[in-house]
Order: structure tokens, then C-alpha cells, then sequence
């Protein structure tokens, strides 16, 4: 509902303004109102979220008075909201020649320059700004939340500090300077911070929830669920917290913990589809499929066009080899969103099992286009097409893999076997020594893969001298 909708107290002052500039409206005929009475309808249908009537005053505000900075900052404020950020440039640059010591117009160009990617520009007009008012801590903060918004949170802390040296004990100041520390992965620095803010303010949710961010980041598992536990305790709606606190214990194989946490998020928020299959996926874990699928079933009565219900219902009849009603739910899943790279894959085995070659062909080659890093994808691919009888395509496959993937050893390992079997040696060679540099533990799968690779000399020296190295470095 709007804030101000059907509001008994709204000010008598302000309506009679509004129905004066209706009335203009219906009669088509030109009325004058002064600056003050044009920002008080501008702030009314702001508040009625009626964006595009608030810019229609503001034209008109503008037409009859076209030196009030007032009227240009308000202007500019919108197009800023609605991306016109060339525009309003072009606004502000006005205002400020008509008042150039108005720190507003600095401000909102700052922010302009924050959002069109020119943070240098940014900084120099938000100088400006702090120039006429240096004490002005929400200055300070404005200026920082402008780069918060752009993820550039280590400007955000420079000016967050100026505004400790104005007010060192102001707690919005110390809790963002905290979120900024969190989100630069600095979080020991951001526990300490928010500890200092809720000792100011112990009963702040949101400072504990978020002190359970910068803990669990920590992996401080038993204190951050704690602090959920606060958040929660502060405020029992507090939906976030819960999901946190459940994600926190699932992550950690507290998979029956984690499930009367969801469960406890469901009675602030019904019918969470996503929840619905969280939980879903906390009773596969534990073998509990029937549960699973219920789980599953509930997230598609609440939204029967929500891919990752299918899926899981899809995943689960795999397991229990009903293939067909398997391979229904999973391309129902797709249906909905072939971008998935999880669902190609796993419908590329699921066809695997079936024995539909070239539909599980085709689906691996579609993880390997939406998702070229994803090695497992590759060598799957790959490894059906050998399997088919064509070596040289299933090289070609590993070779582009490589060009995405040249660290993977597991890929470096397929190559060298590939280039062995197709009698390559010096190529199998190079691909064998890059994966022994990137992990030699994996030199057992490679020998299970290819066991004809320790008949050849070669290979067999360079296997042995890596496995000589290992056992000195121990």
C-alpha cells in the first residue's frame, strides 16, 4: 500500500494545492504557483510513487521559473532516478551557474559521475561539495552510499573516515564503515566494527544479521549462527536471518538442523518456492527422497513454472531408475530455462544411462557453450565422443577445453592419455608433465583411465620421477 494513501492527516495546505493544479489539468487553463507551493506537489506525487506526474510539475515548474535552482534540483534528482544521467548533467551544470556555492547541485553531480563510471569526476565535484559544508556528516555519508552503490567501497571507506574525524561516535557511520570492510573481504576488520556498533546498539537485527555475514565469511560457523539467532530473536519476521542462519547449517551437512530453520523461514514468508526446494534438496542429502519429492511437489503447487522443482523431482526419479518420468521432469526444467548448465548436464547423463548417444552428445556440447569453464563438462563430452569410435574429435574437444581451462589438470591429464592412445607421445608428454605440475595426486585416475600409459618408457620415467619428488618432499 502507499505511505500516504487514503492518509486522514495528510496536510490540508497541500491538498488544496493539488486540486489546484488538477483543476488546471481539466480546464487546460495556466494557473501560477510559487516554488514552494511547485515543490509541494512534487513531493506529494512522489509520495504516491507517481514518478512521471512529479516530472510533468517539474516541467511546468520550470517553464515559470527557470533561475529557481530549487525547482532544477528536483528535476535533476528524478532524471538521476529514471538513468537520464546526461540530461541531468546538463541541469545541474545550469543550477550551478545561477548558484554556485549550492552544495546540493555538487552533490547530485558527484552522484551522477558515481553512476555513469568516472569516479575521478566524482570525487572532484563531491569536494566541491564538502567545501561549503565540511561539518556535514550526512554529507560525508551520502558520499560514501553513492559508492557503495557502485561497489567501490574503498572510496566509500575514505570518506566514511572523514566523517569519523567530524563525529567519532556516530553509529551509522561505524556500521557502514563495517559493510564496507565485510564486502572487501576484510572481516575481521568488519567483526569488530559491527561488535562496536551493537554495543552501542545491542538491539539493531540488522547489525547482528549482518555481524553473521562477516562471521560466517569467517568461517566462524557456531558465531554466526548466533548471531541469527539475535537477529531473530530482535525481530521473529525477520526472514533473511532465518534463511542465512538455514543455508549457514546445510552448507555445514547439518542438513536436519538446516530443515526446521527453512521450515521456521516458511511461516514468514508461505509458499517460498526457493525455500520449498531448499529443503527439498536438505532431505536428498539424507536419502530421504520420498520427503525430497514432496518437498519438490510443493514448490510446483506454489509455482508449477519454477525450473529447479522439475529438476529436483527429475534428479531423484534418475536415482530410482524411472528414467522416462526422469527425463519428462528434466525437460519440463529446461522448458523453463535452457541456460542452465546444471540441467544440460545432468540431462547428458541421464541420456548416457539410457543409451541416447547422441542426445547426451548434444547436451554436453550445450554445457560447454553456456559454461566453457566447466571442465567435467568437457571431459564428458569428450570422453562419449571416444567412446564412439572418434578419437581425433574428442582431442579437438580437450584442446578447446584447454584454451579455457589450461590450469585443470584433470584436463592435461585426459589430453595425455588421448595423445598417447592416438600414438602422439611427444604431445601426450607435454600434457602429462603440465598435470603432474598442477596436482600429482591424480596420476592414480590417470593410470585407471589409460593403463597402457605405464608400458610406455617414457611416461613411465616421468611418472616414477614425480612419485620420487613427492616422497622426498614428505
Amino acid at each position: 500500500m502507499n505511505r500516504t494513501q487514503n492518509n486522514p492527516f495528510e496536510d490540508q495546505h497541500t491538498l488544496d494545492i493539488v486540486k489546484r493544479y488538477e483543476r488546471m489539468l481539466n480546464n487546460n487553463k495556466p494557473t501560477y504557483f510559487d516554488t514552494f507551493e511547485f515543490e509541494e506537489l512534487i513531493n506529494f506525487y512522489l509520495n504516491k510513487n507517481n514518478s512521471k506526474k512529479a516530472l510533468e510539475v517539474c516541467n511546468l515548474a520550470n517553464h515559470q521559473h527557470p533561475n529557481s535552482t530549487t525547482i532544477q534540483v528536483k528535476r535533476a534528482m528524478m532524471l538521476i532516478e529514471k538513468g537520464a544521467l546526461n540530461t541531468a548533467l546538463e541541469i545541474l551544470n545550469r543550477a550551478e551557474k545561477i548558484e554556485p556555492s549550492n552544495q546540493e547541485i555538487f552533490f547530485l553531480k558527484g552522484y551522477t559521475f558515481t553512476l555513469m563510471g568516472d569516479p575521478q569526476e566524482a570525487i572532484k565535484q563531491f569536494e566541491r561539495a564538502i567545501a561549503n559544508e565540511p561539518d556535514n556528516v550526512d554529507l560525508y555519508l551520502h558520499i560514501a552510499f553513492s559508492f557503495i552503490q557502485v561497489s567501490n567501497y574503498n572510496v566509500a571507506l575514505r570518506y566514511l573516515r572523514k566523517a569519523t574525524v567530524v563525529s567519532p561516535n556516530d553509529m551509522d557511520v561505524l556500521f557502514d564503515m563495517a559493510y564496507c570492510y565485510e564486502r572487501l573481504n576484510d572481516n575481521k576488520k568488519s567483526i569488530e566494527l559491527y561488535k562496536n556498533y551493537l554495543d552501542e546498539k545491542p538491539f539493531s537485527e540488522t547489525g547482528w544479521y549482518n555481524l553473521g555475514i562477516a562471521y560466517a565469511k569467517n568461517d566462524m560457523i557456531n558465531e554466526a549462527i548466533k548471531a541469527y539467532n539475535y537477529a531473530i530473536a530482535i525481530n521473529t519476521e525477520y526472514s533473511s536471518a532465518y534463511f542465512n542462519k538455514a543455508n549457514l547449517l546445510a552448507n555445514n551437512n547439518g542438513y536436519l538442523d538446516a530443515i526446521q530453520v527453512y521450515e521456521e523461514f516458511l511461516t514468514v514468508e508461505p509458499g517460498n518456492t526457493e525455500v520449498l526446494c531448499y529443503i527439498g534438496e536438505c532431505y536428498e542429502k539424507i536419502l530421504d527422497f520420498e520427503n525430497a519429492k514432496a518437498s519438490y511437489q510443493k514448490a510446483l503447487s506454489a509455482d508449477d513454472h519454477y525450473a529447479d522443482a522439475w529438476f529436483g523431482i527429475g534428479v531423484l526419479l534418475q536415482k530410482e531408475k524411472s528414467y522416462e518420468e526422469s527425463k519428462y521432469n528434466i525437460l519440463k526444467a529446461l522448458e523453463i530455462d535452457d541456460q542452465d548448465p546444471e540441467f544440460w548436464f545432468v540431462y547428458g547423463n541421464l541420456c548416457k544411462e539410457m543409451n541416447n548417444t547422441q542426445d547426451a552428445i548434444l547436451a554436453f556440447k550445450k554445457v560447454t557453450e553456456i559454461a566453457p569453464y566447466d571442465f567435467e563438462a568437457w571431459i564428458s563430452y569428450a570422453d562419449i565422443i571416444n567412446t564412439s569410435g572418434d578419437l581425433q574429435n574428442a582431442i579437438d574437444i580437450l584442446q578447446k577445453a584447454h584454451s579455457f581451462n589450461s590450469d585443470c589438470a584433470d584436463i592435461n591429464y585426459r589430453l595425455s592419455a588421448l595423445y598417447l592412445i592416438a600414438q602422439r607421445e611427444e604431445l601426450a608428454i607435454l600434457h602429462l608433465t603440465n598435470a603432474l605440475n598442477l596436482d600429482p595426486g591424480q596420476i592414480d585416475l590417470y593410470l585407471n583411465f589409460y593403463p597402457k600409459a605405464s608400458e610406455n618408457a617414457k611416461i613411465n620415467g616421468l611418472i616414477m620421477t614425480y612419485k620420487n619428488m613427492e616422497a622426498l618432499s614428505k
